[in-house]
């Protein structure tokens, strides 16, 4: 009896130890997850806004050409317009 009493309380202790240890890793897991997924957050956010701020460079740069092209294209159609005006007149 007493050896059954004795392996009973052995075994108590060890699930008690195997639970602890369980809630130990659990937590010790939920940690380093945590912090896994803040590290992968960061190199998103971080890879998010150079492709934003290369995108936005793209798009000022091809507001220059197109405001050039614009320009050039105004100022022939105004040369050949005055051309053909002054030819007209002659």
């Amino acid at each position: 009896m007493l050896q059954v009493a004795k392996e009973c309380q052995r075994e108590c202790r060890r699930s008690a130890i195997l639970s602890q240890k369980t809630m130990k890793d659990a937590v010790t897991r939920a940690r380093r997850l945590s912090k896994e997924m803040q590290a992968y957050w960061k190199r998103f956010d971080k890879v998010e806004k150079e492709h934003r701020r290369k995108a936005e460079k793209e798009a000022i740069e091809q507001r220059k050409i197109d405001m050039e092209f614009r320009e050039v294209t105004s100022c022939t159609c105004a040369k050949s317009v005055h051309m053909l005006n002054i030819s007209c007149h002659f």
